[in-house]
């Protein structure tokens, strides 16, 4: 029975067009990507306090969090480092831990919980497990050939160009990789300041005074001590150059009358990165896990072609790495693979159907 199945015409072809059909159907909706998704079990959690010095960013942001995650057992190790304006929080999951998302969704909960008692000024803690695998598409922001862009242009127009990718249906993470902080520099004029009778060390007084985030005093009985600051922050550059550094009979001296104050790039760069020999900075998107690669690559370059129309000046946009290529071609060479194997199949089964089983002759003593 089973050899007239494969001997009939009609059936194998049918057999044949249907298992075609099937691979085919396959083909085109597997998901494709280079990589494979790895789910971190390392995160880090980043807090701002800008204006804070490192013991007070030790005291008032890092502990207060670690001390809320030491409470959770799926947490392995905690190390932080704090910093002047920063504090940083590395956290490491049990090895006995194979499902991490609902982990980090923990973390998460708990880092809101602790928000409110952070300092007043302090951002929300950020927590970042999202760096486990490659990204999808990689593009570099730099300067023009021959040109000199102000490093903060430069960033704050790749800040403005990571939107876009996270825009685009089936992008999961973007992230940017050469960036350092924004700064507020303060340019002491001396001749202006010698003139008023002061020197660098009233400037930086007046400036400490002002600053909110510094202590404004201690409240303390038997059972407790709390730190007292006051309700005000250092929010734009005309407050800082409204801040006074001395009055007399006459008026009140600024510190807009004897400095110039600026927004730029905190120095030395705390990353950097490159591309041909520049210095750039790289914008990695990522799509979401279960997609074609090839059909979500081709929709981030129309995006980012949309944004260069508000491109500025001496600035370029390059398309560093993409993994459609590279994945089509690997999918080319197993098609091809599977196609030339299947005509030898097909092959074998023609020549067997062609010439037939061999025949048997009845005996003549039957």
């Amino acid at each position: 029975m089973l050899i007239k199945l494969v001997f009939n015409p009609r059936i194998l072809a049918l057999s044949t067009l249907f298992l075609l059909a099937i691979g085919i159907g396959a083909i085109q909706t597997v998901p494709r990507a280079e990589d494979p998704t790895i789910k971190a079990r390392i995160a880090g959690i980043t807090t701002m306090y800008p204006g804070a010095s490192a013991t007070r960013v030790e005291a008032l942001v890092t502990q207060v969090i670690e001390d809320e995650l030491r409470t959770l057992a799926e947490i392995e190790e905690l190390s932080s480092t704090s910093r002047a304006g920063v504090s940083i929080v590395q956290v490491t999951l049990v090895d006995r831990i194979t499902e991490v998302e609902p982990i980090w969704s923990l973390v998460r909960d708990r880092l809101a919980d602790v928000a409110p008692r952070l300092p007043a000024g302090t951002t929300a803690p950020n927590l970042n497990e999202d760096g486990g695998y490659a990204y999808t598409v990689l593009y570099s922001v730099n300067a023009s050939d021959g040109r000199d862009i102000d490093r903060l242009i430069l960033q704050r127009y790749a800040e403005a160009l990571a939107d876009t990718p996270l825009a685009v249906p089936g992008s999961e993470y973007v992230a940017l990789y050469g960036t350092s902080p924004e700064v507020v520099e303060v340019v002491i004029d001396q001749t202006a300041l010698q003139a008023a009778g002061l020197d660098v060390r009233a400037v930086a007084a007046a400036l400490a005074s002002a600053d909110a985030r510094n202590s404004a005093g201690t409240l303390s009985n038997e059972a407790s001590a709390l730190t007292v600051e006051l309700n005000n922050t250092l929010d734009s550059l005309n407050r800082l150059r409204q801040i006074p550094i001395s009055r007399d009979g006459v008026g009140t001296l600024v510190l807009g009358d004897v400095a110039t104050i600026q927004r730029v790039v905190a120095g030395p760069p705390v990353a950097s990165a490159s591309h041909n020999g520049q210095e750039t900075i790289l914008v990695g998107a990522r799509m979401e896990p279960g997609l074609r690669v090839d059909l979500w690559v081709p929709t981030a370059p129309d995006a980012i072609e949309d944004f260069t129309d508000r491109r500025v000046e001496g600035i370029d946009i390059d398309l560093v790495f993409e993994q459609q290529s590279y994945t089509e071609d690997r999918l080319i060479s197993v098609v091809s693979s599977m196609f030339r194997g299947l005509l030898i199949v097909v092959a074998v089964l023609f020549l067997q159907w062609a010439f037939g089983p061999p025949s048997r002759s009845a005996s003549p003593f039957r």
